[in-house]
């Protein structure tokens, strides 16, 4: 990711397909929502960001070494992502 910073071609790259997988998983979301399993007063485009931030920021912790419980992470992520989508 800091290369595409230096590299317009790159970060060009890197858009198009963070936009696709932002689409995609938007898709999904607008489905469940429309039949009634997740809450549909929500954004779909910003819940589908705040999955896709939350993974690519995982990766962080996942270079180097271990200066978070991961396990402890994942279940902290889970709990507030579906107190966010199912209330």
């Amino acid at each position: 990711m800091g290369e595409a910073v230096a590299r317009p071609e790159l970060a060009e790259k890197i858009g198009i397909k963070r936009d696709e997988a932002l689409s995609d998983l938007r898709d999904i979301i607008v489905d469940a929502q429309s039949r009634g399993l997740m809450k549909a007063d929500l954004d779909a485009s910003s819940v589908a960001a705040f999955h896709l931030a939350m993974v690519h920021g995982y990766s962080l912790f996942e270079v180097g070494g271990r200066s978070l419980n991961l396990d402890a992470f994942n279940a902290v992520y889970k709990q507030a992502l579906f107190a966010l989508i199912f209330d």
